[in-house]
Protein backbone atom coordinates (compact mmCIF):
# COMPACT_ATOMS: atom_id res chain seq x y z
CA UNK A 1 0.00 0.00 0.00
CA UNK A 2 2.73 2.27 0.92
CA UNK A 3 4.20 1.48 -2.52
CA UNK A 4 0.86 1.89 -4.55
CA UNK A 5 0.12 5.32 -2.73
CA UNK A 6 3.73 7.08 -4.02
CA UNK A 7 2.11 5.75 -7.05
CA UNK A 8 -1.45 7.96 -6.41
CA UNK A 9 -3.06 4.45 -6.48
CA UNK A 10 -5.90 4.39 -4.00
CA UNK A 11 -5.76 0.98 -2.11
CA UNK A 12 -6.80 -0.41 1.24
CA UNK A 13 -4.13 -2.30 4.04
CA UNK A 14 -6.30 -4.84 5.35
CA UNK A 15 -3.32 -5.32 8.76
CA UNK A 16 -3.30 -8.47 10.97
CA UNK A 17 -1.69 -6.83 13.71
CA UNK A 18 -0.65 -7.12 17.77
CA UNK A 19 1.12 -5.57 20.78
CA UNK A 20 2.96 -1.91 20.64
CA UNK A 21 4.93 -3.40 16.84
CA UNK A 22 1.35 -3.81 15.25
CA UNK A 23 0.10 -0.57 16.77
CA UNK A 24 2.89 1.16 15.34
CA UNK A 25 2.12 0.05 11.53
CA UNK A 26 -1.25 0.32 12.03
CA UNK A 27 -0.87 4.34 13.05
CA UNK A 28 2.16 5.00 10.35
CA UNK A 29 -0.26 3.86 7.57
CA UNK A 30 -2.66 6.23 8.82
CA UNK A 31 -0.80 9.02 8.97
CA UNK A 32 0.10 8.50 5.76
CA UNK A 33 -3.66 8.58 4.86
CA UNK A 34 -3.55 5.71 3.77
CA UNK A 35 -7.39 3.74 4.46
CA UNK A 36 -6.65 1.49 6.39
CA UNK A 37 -8.65 -1.50 8.48
CA UNK A 38 -7.19 -3.50 11.63
CA UNK A 39 -7.41 -6.80 12.76
CA UNK A 40 -6.00 -7.07 16.43
CA UNK A 41 -5.16 -10.69 17.56
CA UNK A 42 -3.09 -11.80 20.44
CA UNK A 43 0.89 -11.15 20.70
CA UNK A 44 3.39 -9.13 19.13
CA UNK A 45 3.71 -8.02 15.37
CA UNK A 46 6.62 -9.69 13.42
CA UNK A 47 9.71 -8.07 13.97
CA UNK A 48 12.52 -8.25 10.89
CA UNK A 49 16.19 -7.51 11.39
CA UNK A 50 18.45 -7.41 8.77
CA UNK A 51 22.10 -7.01 9.09
CA UNK A 52 23.95 -5.74 6.13
CA UNK A 53 28.06 -6.12 5.66
CA UNK A 54 29.54 -8.05 3.10
CA UNK A 55 27.04 -10.24 3.12
CA UNK A 56 22.87 -9.81 4.15
CA UNK A 57 21.85 -11.50 6.84
CA UNK A 58 17.75 -11.89 7.69
CA UNK A 59 16.32 -12.55 11.29
CA UNK A 60 12.96 -13.07 11.02
CA UNK A 61 10.73 -13.65 14.47
CA UNK A 62 7.33 -15.61 14.81
CA UNK A 63 4.48 -13.93 14.10
CA UNK A 64 1.68 -14.30 16.55
CA UNK A 65 -1.39 -16.59 15.50
CA UNK A 66 -4.83 -16.01 14.83
CA UNK A 67 -7.49 -17.60 17.03
CA UNK A 68 -11.09 -18.11 15.73
CA UNK A 69 -12.34 -14.50 16.31
CA UNK A 70 -9.47 -12.85 14.71
CA UNK A 71 -9.55 -14.76 11.75
CA UNK A 72 -13.72 -14.49 11.19
CA UNK A 73 -13.10 -10.35 11.62
CA UNK A 74 -10.43 -10.81 8.82
CA UNK A 75 -13.21 -13.20 6.35
CA UNK A 76 -15.67 -10.40 7.07
CA UNK A 77 -13.58 -7.29 5.57
CA UNK A 78 -12.45 -9.78 2.66
CA UNK A 79 -16.34 -10.53 1.60
CA UNK A 80 -16.57 -6.63 1.93
CA UNK A 81 -14.11 -6.63 -1.45
CA UNK A 82 -15.87 -5.54 -4.55
CA UNK A 83 -15.17 -8.56 -7.28
CA UNK A 84 -12.58 -8.53 -9.63
CA UNK A 85 -10.63 -6.56 -7.15
CA UNK A 86 -7.01 -7.27 -6.49
CA UNK A 87 -6.48 -9.02 -3.35
CA UNK A 88 -2.78 -9.50 -2.29
CA UNK A 89 -1.96 -11.54 0.62
CA UNK A 90 1.31 -10.95 1.96
CA UNK A 91 3.54 -12.98 5.10
CA UNK A 92 2.67 -16.10 6.44
CA UNK A 93 -0.02 -18.83 6.30
CA UNK A 94 1.13 -21.79 7.78
CA UNK A 95 2.02 -21.44 11.92
CA UNK A 96 -0.18 -18.62 11.87
CA UNK A 97 -4.13 -19.97 10.75
CA UNK A 98 -4.85 -23.64 10.23
CA UNK A 99 -5.12 -25.24 7.05
CA UNK A 100 -8.65 -25.19 7.43
CA UNK A 101 -8.83 -21.96 8.09
CA UNK A 102 -6.80 -21.27 5.06
CA UNK A 103 -8.84 -23.25 2.85
CA UNK A 104 -12.11 -21.26 3.76
CA UNK A 105 -10.19 -17.98 3.18
CA UNK A 106 -8.97 -19.08 -0.12
CA UNK A 107 -12.50 -20.15 -1.12
CA UNK A 108 -13.58 -16.95 -0.61
CA UNK A 109 -11.39 -15.35 -2.72
CA UNK A 110 -12.52 -17.79 -5.32
CA UNK A 111 -16.83 -17.19 -4.42
CA UNK A 112 -16.07 -13.23 -4.72
CA UNK A 113 -13.80 -13.86 -7.83
CA UNK A 114 -11.39 -11.79 -6.16
CA UNK A 115 -7.88 -11.53 -8.02
CA UNK A 116 -5.42 -13.10 -5.79
CA UNK A 117 -1.28 -12.31 -5.56
CA UNK A 118 0.56 -14.62 -3.31
CA UNK A 119 3.21 -12.97 -1.65
CA UNK A 120 3.71 -15.64 0.91
CA UNK A 121 6.42 -18.43 1.09
CA UNK A 122 4.69 -21.01 1.87
CA UNK A 123 1.80 -21.86 0.01
CA UNK A 124 0.89 -23.84 -2.99
CA UNK A 125 -2.45 -21.93 -3.72
CA UNK A 126 -3.76 -21.41 -7.11
CA UNK A 127 -3.69 -17.80 -7.71
CA UNK A 128 -3.72 -14.95 -10.73
CA UNK A 129 -0.20 -14.36 -9.35
CA UNK A 130 2.41 -15.84 -7.24
CA UNK A 131 5.64 -13.96 -6.03
CA UNK A 132 8.44 -15.97 -4.93
CA UNK A 133 12.09 -15.34 -4.74
CA UNK A 134 14.34 -17.87 -6.27
CA UNK A 135 14.62 -20.15 -3.05
CA UNK A 136 11.20 -19.96 -2.38
CA UNK A 137 10.35 -21.00 -5.73
CA UNK A 138 12.45 -24.37 -5.56
CA UNK A 139 10.64 -24.97 -2.08
CA UNK A 140 7.05 -24.36 -3.56
CA UNK A 141 8.17 -26.50 -6.81
CA UNK A 142 10.10 -29.14 -5.11
CA UNK A 143 12.69 -28.10 -7.86
CA UNK A 144 16.24 -27.57 -7.14
CA UNK A 145 17.43 -24.45 -7.94
CA UNK A 146 20.92 -23.59 -7.76
CA UNK A 147 20.87 -19.88 -7.75
CA UNK A 148 19.66 -16.91 -9.48
CA UNK A 149 21.39 -17.15 -12.64
CA UNK A 150 19.84 -21.32 -12.99
CA UNK A 151 17.31 -19.81 -15.54
CA UNK A 152 16.81 -23.28 -16.55
CA UNK A 153 15.53 -24.95 -13.24
CA UNK A 154 13.57 -21.88 -12.59
CA UNK A 155 11.82 -22.02 -16.22
CA UNK A 156 10.87 -25.64 -14.92
CA UNK A 157 9.50 -24.52 -11.83
CA UNK A 158 7.68 -22.00 -13.07
CA UNK A 159 6.26 -24.16 -15.71
CA UNK A 160 4.93 -26.63 -13.34
CA UNK A 161 2.90 -24.25 -10.69
CA UNK A 162 1.78 -23.38 -14.01
CA UNK A 163 0.78 -26.61 -14.33
CA UNK A 164 -0.76 -26.79 -11.13
CA UNK A 165 -2.97 -23.27 -12.13
CA UNK A 166 -1.07 -20.68 -10.97
CA UNK A 167 -1.83 -18.32 -13.84
CA UNK A 168 0.99 -15.82 -13.51
CA UNK A 169 4.47 -16.34 -11.72
CA UNK A 170 6.97 -13.09 -11.13
CA UNK A 171 10.23 -14.50 -9.93
CA UNK A 172 12.14 -12.13 -7.49
CA UNK A 173 15.87 -12.39 -8.42
CA UNK A 174 17.68 -10.16 -6.58
CA UNK A 175 20.36 -8.20 -7.72
CA UNK A 176 19.42 -9.34 -11.41
CA UNK A 177 16.10 -8.76 -12.02
CA UNK A 178 13.23 -10.54 -12.36
CA UNK A 179 11.71 -13.33 -14.10
CA UNK A 180 7.97 -13.50 -15.56
CA UNK A 181 6.19 -16.65 -16.76
CA UNK A 182 2.52 -16.33 -18.09
CA UNK A 183 3.08 -19.79 -20.26
CA UNK A 184 5.78 -21.50 -22.32
CA UNK A 185 5.16 -18.76 -24.90
CA UNK A 186 5.20 -16.03 -22.90
CA UNK A 187 7.38 -15.26 -20.19
CA UNK A 188 10.56 -12.78 -19.96
CA UNK A 189 13.19 -11.74 -17.97
CA UNK A 190 13.18 -8.73 -16.76
CA UNK A 191 16.78 -6.65 -15.81
CA UNK A 192 17.29 -4.14 -13.28
CA UNK A 193 19.35 -0.91 -13.34
CA UNK A 194 22.95 -1.44 -11.48
CA UNK A 195 22.90 0.76 -8.33
CA UNK A 196 25.35 0.49 -5.78
CA UNK A 197 22.99 -0.67 -2.94
CA UNK A 198 23.49 0.03 0.67
CA UNK A 199 20.07 -1.68 1.78
CA UNK A 200 17.83 -4.13 0.12
CA UNK A 201 14.64 -3.76 2.74
CA UNK A 202 11.71 -3.08 0.86
CA UNK A 203 13.46 -4.11 -2.91
CA UNK A 204 10.52 -6.86 -3.46
CA UNK A 205 8.26 -5.17 -2.07
CA UNK A 206 8.65 -2.15 -4.57
CA UNK A 207 8.69 -4.48 -7.72
CA UNK A 208 5.36 -6.37 -6.58
CA UNK A 209 3.76 -2.54 -6.44
CA UNK A 210 4.60 -1.43 -9.32
CA UNK A 211 3.69 -4.73 -10.88
CA UNK A 212 -0.03 -4.48 -9.32
CA UNK A 213 -0.01 -0.31 -10.43
CA UNK A 214 0.39 -1.34 -14.00
CA UNK A 215 -1.87 -4.19 -13.73
CA UNK A 216 -4.19 -2.14 -12.43
CA UNK A 217 -3.35 0.43 -15.29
Amino acid sequence: SLILNDLKQISTAIVVYGGEVGKTILNDLKEKNIPTIGIPVDGESRVNVKISSSSETAINLPSPKMDENSFNNLLKEIENIPSESILVISGRLKGIISIDMANTLMKITLKNKLKVILDISDSEYVSMLNYPNYEELGILSNIEIKDATDMISINKACEKLSNLGVKRILVSLGRLGAYYYENRLENFFIQTHQVNTHNTVGAGDSLLGAFIFYYAE
